[in-house]
């Protein structure tokens, strides 16, 4: 797993991703500086850049959870070939969410799922640092399985 400032950023602005989270032994967590030095050793493993391994049997509450991608994978109907549209072809449609392939803009793989669980299940596209709901400007642009 890739662990960049812009996907930590990207995930602690996905509310609704952070909503849905049920911490899990073997999660990635991101934790602020002030709750680092009360990170126990038996429950958070430290792995770099404020980036801890989940042990379990502690109630997070000012963490960032930072799934990987087969739990990306898990929020949606996985389906590849919505997927390959969204990395690619979604940049030739009109109106499309993004100036440039996603692929380009998101540079990790666990960014572009990211980018694809919120576009697919919440209509949100990463705009100027933060999600926001994509408006279409009254056309309808394939999403999921209408593809």
């Amino acid at each position: 797993m890739t662990i960049t400032a812009d996907y930590i950023r990207q995930c602690k602005e996905a509310i609704e991703i952070q909503r849905e989270w049920k911490p899990q032994v073997g999660d990635y967590v991101w934790l602020p500086e002030e709750v680092r030095k009360w990170a126990h050793p038996h429950v958070f493993v430290h792995i770099k850049n404020g980036v801890f391994l989940f042990l379990g049997n502690w109630k997070i509450d000012n963490g960032v959870w930072l799934p990987q991608q087969d739990q990306l994978q898990k929020m949606v109907e996985w389906n590849w070939t919505a997927f390959y549209y969204f990395t690619g072809d979604i940049a030739y449609k009109e109106p499309s969410p993004y100036p440039t392939f996603p692929a380009v803009i998101f540079k990790t793989p666990e960014q572009l799922c990211l980018a694809f669980v919120m576009y697919k299940k919440y209509n949100k596209v990463w705009n100027e640092g933060k999600w926001v709901e994509y408006l279409h400007g009254g056309a309808h642009v394939p999403r999921g399985n209408e593809i």
